[in-house]
C-alpha cells in the first residue's frame, strides 16, 4: 500500500464545510452539469475554469496579501472577459465553494470530502507513469 500523501498545511480534510463562509458540498458531477448550463467547463481537478464561448481559461482562487493560502472568489464561475454575465447560477452553485488542495505537490480543486479519496487516486495514478531520474551523465 502506498503511503499516505501529503496534504498542504493549509488544506485540512474538514467535517462540513457549511461552516466557512456558508459553503456547502456539492457532488461533483451536478456541480459540473449547473456550470455547463451557464457555459463553464471543469478542466479535470485542476484549479482552472474554461469558458465554452470565448475558451477562456482562470482560476477561481487567489492569494490575499499576507496570506498563503488561496481563497476562492465568490462569482468563480463567472468568465473574465463576461461572456456569461446574464446567466445566473443556482443558490446551491454559489453556495458551493471550491476548495484548494495540493497532494504531492500536485494541485486540485475540490468541491465535497466524496472528491479527495478520488483526487488523491488521481494524484497516484500519476506517479505509476513517472519516469524516475536514473543518472543523467553530462
Amino acid at each position: 500500500m502506498l503511503p499516505l500523501p501529503k496534504v498542504c498545511p493549509y488544506q485540512a480534510k474538514s467535517e462540513g464545510w457549511r461552516n466557512e463562509k456558508g459553503a456547502q458540498q456539492m457532488e461533483r458531477s451536478v456541480l459540473e452539469k449547473e456550470l455547463n448550463r451557464v457555459g463553464v467547463k471543469l478542466n479535470g481537478w485542476l484549479p482552472v475554469l474554461q469558458c465554452e464561448k470565448c475558451r477562456t481559461r482562470w482560476e477561481p482562487f487567489i492569494v490575499p496579501a499576507g496570506s498563503a493560502a488561496p481563497t476562492v472568489r465568490f462569482d468563480y464561475w463567472k468568465c473574465p472577459s463576461r461572456c456569461n454575465d446574464a446567466f445566473d447560477v443556482s443558490d446551491e452553485v454559489k453556495r458551493a465553494l471550491p476548495k484548494y488542495m495540493v497532494i504531492n505537490d500536485v494541485p486540485g480543486m475540490i468541491f465535497s470530502d466524496d472528491d479527495i479519496p478520488e483526487f488523491e487516486r488521481y494524484v497516484r495514478s500519476m506517479e505509476a507513469t513517472e519516469i524516475p531520474n536514473r543518472g543523467l551523465t553530462t
